[in-house]
């Protein structure tokens, strides 16, 4: 069964970054000239201010920096509690999202996540939403050797 969600605010610059969610894969800007990651995704480079980038495709796993628990209910379709984690990914930037599974166990800070695609109903259609699984330790093992 598909999850029912709201929409995600869209910038300006994003509709890349959805339309390869959608193809089942995460891509963030990666900066011609410096090589630099980013996210959000922006005109230009915020660390050498090139105009110049290619979307690449990133590993989908990092680290967890941050999280909270969110125990009121501010959108009908998202009924409470729910984790949401900051994860600084293994390339650099920072994403927001939910944490999927065990919702009672609070995470640790720096425990390896994974990406996981989940695929939602919003009022503009199917979207596929970057969410985050803590990693099993055969994973985190193959993410350290990189």
């Amino acid at each position: 069964m598909t999850a029912r969600r709201p929409a995600p605010p869209r910038g300006l610059f994003e509709d890349a970054f959805w339309r390869h969610l959608g193809e089942g894969r995460m891509c963030l800007q990666r900066c011609d000239d410096c090589s630099s990651v980013r996210y959000p995704a922006a005109p230009c480079c915020p660390r050498c201010g090139s105009e110049a980038c290619t979307w690449a495709p990133v590993a989908g796993s990092g680290r967890v920096v941050s999280w909270t628990r969110f125990h009121r209910q501010y959108f009908a379709e998202m009924p409470p509690p729910y984790l949401v984690v900051s994860v600084a990914l293994d390339e650099g930037p920072m994403v927001v999202g939910n944490l999927l599974g065990d919702q009672a166990t609070d995470p640790a800070i720096g425990a390896p996540v994974r990406l996981r695609l989940q695929t939602v109903e919003t009022a503009a259609g199917r979207l596929d939403l970057p969410q985050w699984e803590l990693a099993a330790a055969e994973d985190t093992a193959k993410t350290e050797k990189r």
